[in-house]
């Protein structure tokens, strides 16, 4: 049996951090928190290196007092030791400081402060699946009313949407409402994401904070190709009509103006989607066995991701609201990052109205068939479409292996342009890889494998939709083509989450 859950927090945020273990144990989560649970005449370090021992989980209380926190550090190393698993849960609207970027690069997040305690409902459940069923209490009867009184207990702030924030916490309204930052979204809601480890050198113990990039020995030096000029064409497009051929067969490029993204036609055909039992770094609680995917017609997906330059001209052209920020990644070629499910469906709807024609984002079965490249029911179905994965065929964070593949530590985290590394099969680039992309499909966990006719599914949590791919700052397993996660679908904070777009296509 697991023990109870470890609060990591700042002592200034105490009153709210009290409220929310008080709407935990109200769901039947046991927690230890040291404001509470440390004895009088105890020596505080031992009390928390001997509760961290004993913790089922950590709850990092994530706010702009714990931006500045260097104990929660500390606690994030000694849980990142024993290979406990942190889930950040945000108390207020802000952004991690430059301490705790790359900290807390590769988790999964939740927010606690909105829709009226859903996100609370949401961090139990996922704590739940952590620690195990038998760890954890039922319910109380009088749940709602406890945390009714927790929040009357909570100390006002002068801003209104803060005092909203504060009560919403602690409100016992079911829901569920997570909140993805930095880093992968789990494979499924019920599965915390453990990321690097903060010591010189990775280990597999050592998994839950991300270690500062270190000269690796020479014999596991990869060098990546380097990335072209953004500003540069790439010399491997064979560009490009205006409008797609009347009668498709695949591997037909378009652009429709000036500024929209280039696309490429994908056949029509019938393949193998899913991961077999046994891949390395399948989620079993979120991926489909393999199974058979029907495209009956060809359809033209992005051939690069959607770029800052493509939403910036979005912008300017009135159909996109605003111009999210780079992370100091670059502009330009790079994939557009910080945007939000709903955001993505905007930008296709602008390009709907300036072309006439209809843009979307891709279903998840369309997604992974163009992903794999592959059209016909006898293609191998491997991991990645390229065979074994290094730093010159996709962007991810090189300082880990998959199956002993070359890492490289030269170039740091961080997108790369939009036309890095080698096209697939179908002609599109980075499909896995530098950000993730978001489709149409609402989250649900693994559904049994059925045949599928490539559409989206709206079955599951529509609060919540599925992204595909993997990104720059997560480790290689999360780019395999079966891979799956999430993130909400007002979310624009995430810098590893893009999209790109499809265009279906008419037939007469």
């Amino acid at each position: 049996m697991s023990g109870p859950v470890f609060i990591s927090h700042s002592s200034k945020d105490a009153e709210r951090v009290s409220a929310l273990v008080a709407a935990l144990e109200a769901r039947g989560v046991g927690c230890w928190v040291a404001s509470r649970d440390i004895k009088g005449g105890e020596n505080y370090g031992d009390a928390i290196v001997d509760a961290l021992e004993r913790a089922g989980a950590m709850v990092l209380v994530f706010s702009a007092n714990a931006n500045a926190s260097e104990e929660i550090k500390k606690e994030i190393s000694l849980a990142s030791q024993r290979g406990i698993t942190v889930i950040p849960a945000r108390i207020e609207d802000t952004q991690p400081s430059k301490m705790f970027r790359y900290e807390l690069a590769t988790r999964q997040w939740i927010d606690v402060f909105d829709k009226a305690g859903a996100g609370v409902d949401r961090l139990a459940e996922r704590l739940r699946a952590v620690i195990g069923e038998s760890s954890v209490a039922p319910p109380s009867p009088n749940a709602a009313a406890k945390a009714a009184n927790a929040a009357r207990e909570i100390p006002s702030k002068t801003s209104p949407a803060t005092i909203l924030a504060g009560l919403a916490l602690l409100l016992a309204v079911a829901g569920a409402a997570g909140w993805a930052w930095f880093g992968r979204a789990p494979a499924a809601p019920s599965v915390a994401t453990p990321g690097p480890a903060p010591t010189p050198t990775p280990t597999p113990t050592q998994t839950n904070a991300v270690a500062a990039p270190q000269a690796p020995p020479a014999t596991s030096v990869a060098s990546p190709t380097p990335a072209k000029p953004e500003n540069s064409p790439d010399a491997a497009v064979l560009l490009t009509s205006a409008s797609p051929p009347a009668r498709p067969g695949g591997g037909e490029t378009f652009r429709e103006c000036q500024d929209c993204p280039e696309m490429v036609v994908a056949p029509a055909g019938k393949a193998i989607i899913g991961s077999p039992r046994g891949e390395p770094g399948r989620d079993d609680l979120s991926e489909l066995d393999p199974h058979e995917v029907d495209i009956d017609k060809p359809f033209a997906i992005g051939r690069y991701d959607v770029t800052f330059a493509e939403w910036d001209a979005c912008v300017a052209d009135g159909g996109c609201a605003r111009r999210p920020p780079d992370f100091d990644f670059g502009r330009g070629r790079r994939p557009v990052i910080f945007v939000s499910w709903t955001e993505a469906q905007a930008y296709a709807g602008w390009l709907s109205g300036k072309s006439g024609r209809k843009y979307r984002l891709p279903s998840e079965a369309e997604w992974e068939y163009a992903a794999r490249g592959c059209a016909k029911l006898d293609c191998e179905q491997k991991p990645f479409w390229f065979g074994a994965i290094s730093p010159d065929q996709a962007v991810y964070d090189w300082r880990f292996s998959y199956l002993n593949s070359a890492k490289a530590y030269d170039q740091g985290q961080r997108t790369q342009p939009v036309d890095r590394g080698p096209p697939n099969p179908f002609g599109l680039y980075n499909v896995l890889g530098n950000v993730r992309q978001w489709t149409l499909d609402c989250w649900a966990s693994a559904a049994p494998a059925v045949k599928s006719p490539g559409a989206a599914s709206i079955r599951g949590d529509c609060t919540r939709r599925v992204t595909r791919g993997g990104s720059w700052n997560e480790k290689p397993a999360a780019l395999r083509a079966a891979a799956r996660a999430w993130a909400q679908v007002d979310d624009r904070t995430q810098p590893n989450v893009g999209f790109r777009v499809v265009r279906e296509l008419d037939f007469n």
